[in-house]
């Protein structure tokens, strides 16, 4: 991705739970709402970069995500494929990623 500054690696160390933490205390937002079926913007984009982090770097399936987030698979793949395209163009929306990836453990 052009411009998005991640750490290679980080699957190795990290938990898909320290992933919704640290998502969650970025947003602002509870991990009972990341979690939960609200739909409202800002906590959707919150929950797709959660699961799209989990799946890039704890390299976990949809699956098991879905799972985690109690959603269907195919809302996984729907909500990865959300945050790579706006990683693609969205410089702010790149900000916020590499912000995020600063923060991880």
């Amino acid at each position: 991705m052009p411009g998005l500054k991640y750490r290679d690696g980080i699957a190795s160390n990290i938990k898909p739970e320290q992933i919704i933490q640290t998502v969650s205390e970025y947003f602002n937002i509870t991990i009972k709402d990341l979690l939960g079926t609200c739909r409202e913007h800002p906590i959707c984009e919150a929950r797709h970069i959660a699961m799209w982090i989990i799946r890039k770097y704890c390299k976990k399936g949809t699956i098991f995500i879905g799972k985690l987030f109690k959603k269907d698979h195919t809302t996984v793949c729907h909500a990865c494929q959300q945050v790579k395209n706006k990683m693609e163009t969205e410089d702010s929306f790149r900000n916020d990623m590499n912000n995020i990836f600063n923060q991880l453990p």
